[in-house]
């Protein structure tokens, strides 16, 4: 769903704040430092730790300017939502010569993409496919005409049917948020949103890795997806984390793979992409969305390889204020020490930030031995930092740790007022 995603949008009190390292050499090992990359869009920490993986240099251009992404990016410029994506290209210009590649949230506005192509070599889809794609009823035909399952859309529903069957959608969705139940009074809808079939099953996602070069297009993984899950504070249909790599039935991961191909080849998507799916009780897997840029889930994919030789899935949950509050004046990590290891936390907001009502906190990973127990786990630890932080919050900052009292001060932390939808998937 990014399977990213994951995803709000973030409104500073500075209009667009720069973290300069400047690195020569790589900001981890102190090895010298791989090709740059110019990773844009919402959140670029996940993709700027894939990069690594890679032996990137990262460089970004978000809307939070996380403290891990500041550990591992080279440069970092941290924009206001009132200027995003507008001024996206021009903060790109004070960025070091380098390819570029988007993350959630921005493959809705093409033009922009479109903007950056002209200046630089763009390593994930082109602005054209991705304008292809993000039209969910170009999709359908897509799919329809090679006679594969795909969800029915449409723009009004009929004077007697029944409403239950539908989902409203915004044409530029992301993250699965603003997705609701449709009502008797969504008979007609505005031109930015549109109905997609409400279909019964697991939420899971796909990351696809096309081969430009000869044409194919490889499935890479699933996991499955984690939406609405109240327990991490996430609204109804919001992507929530991801868990994996499943197993699927060889029909479905057939149909999955025969899906994917038959988007990236009538799109022309080149670069890795995601296709979120609903897989029913009979095992056929229903395309909900085209993500066509790096996604949420590819991390889980990522990290689990990384712990090669260790049996098991990796889990990832992305956790979500349910009212406004503070982060502490102490880092995060210290405040959740007892509940969760440095290294399971990512997306690390700066002490004292302040978090709206349904915006992310951060993210945190577990492993466990299989699918369903990995899932219980990751939720009971999210949970288990929502409470924590949301009674810091109540106590004025103060960071309780296991019995311990700590503060530290931080100067000058920008603000993390919520805006519109975008963070994480």
């Amino acid at each position: 769903m990014d399977n990213s995603k994951i995803m709000i949008y973030t409104r500073l009190r500075n209009p667009v704040q720069e973290m300069r390292t400047d690195h020569i050499d790589d900001p981890i090992t102190g090895d010298a430092a791989g090709s740059p990359l110019l990773i844009v869009g919402a959140s670029a920490r996940a993709a700027a730790a894939s990069a690594r993986r890679r032996d990137r240099r990262p460089l970004a251009i978000d809307l939070y300017g996380d403290l891990d992404l500041q550990e591992i990016a080279g440069r970092s410029i941290r924009i206001a939502a009132s200027d995003y994506p507008r001024r996206i290209p021009e903060l790109a210009r004070r960025m070091p010569p380098a390819p570029f590649m988007v993350t959630g949230g921005l493959e809705n506005h093409p033009g922009i993409i479109a903007e950056l192509e002209r200046a630089r070599v763009n390593e994930g889809p082109a602005s054209s496919a991705c304008a292809r794609v993000r039209d969910p009823f170009a999709v359908a035909r897509m799919l329809e005409d090679a006679g594969l399952p795909c969800p029915r859309v449409a723009r009004s529903m009929g004077s007697r049917e029944d409403p239950r069957v539908w989902l409203v959608k915004p044409i530029s969705s992301c993250g699965g948020r603003s997705i609701r139940d449709a009502t008797p009074e969504d008979r007609a809808l505005s031109p930015s949103s549109y109905l997609q079939q409400h279909i019964e099953g697991v939420s899971t996602g796909a990351v696809f890795d096309p081969d430009g070069g000869r044409g194919v297009t490889r499935l890479a993984g699933v996991t499955r997806q984690l939406v609405g899950e109240t327990a991490l504070g996430s609204a109804p249909f919001t992507y929530s984390g991801s868990v994996g790599p499943i197993e699927l039935p060889a029909r479905t991961r057939a149909l999955i793979d025969e899906i994917g191909a038959t988007i990236a080849t009538a799109a022309g998507l080149t670069g890795l992409f995601g296709i979120d799916f609903v897989v029913d009780a009979g095992g056929t897997p229903w395309p909900v969305e085209v993500n066509p840029r790096y996604t949420a889930s590819i991390e889980v994919l990522e990290r689990a390889a990384d712990r090669r030789g260790h049996e098991g899935v990796l889990g990832k949950a992305i956790v979500y204020a349910t009212r406004p509050l503070q982060i502490p004046a102490c880092t995060l990590p210290e405040a959740v020490r007892d509940i969760v290891e440095r290294e399971d936390l990512a997306d690390i907001p700066p002490p004292e930030s302040p978090v709206g009502e349904r915006e992310p906190i951060v993210t945190v990973f577990a492993a466990a031995p299989d699918v369903e127990s990995c899932r219980l786990r990751v939720l009971d630890i999210g949970r288990r930092v929502l409470a924590r932080l949301v009674a810091i919050a109540g106590e004025g900052a103060t960071c309780h740790t296991g019995g311990r009292d700590a503060k530290r001060r931080s100067a000058g932390a920008p603000s993390r007022e919520a805006a519109e939808s975008g963070r994480k998937t």
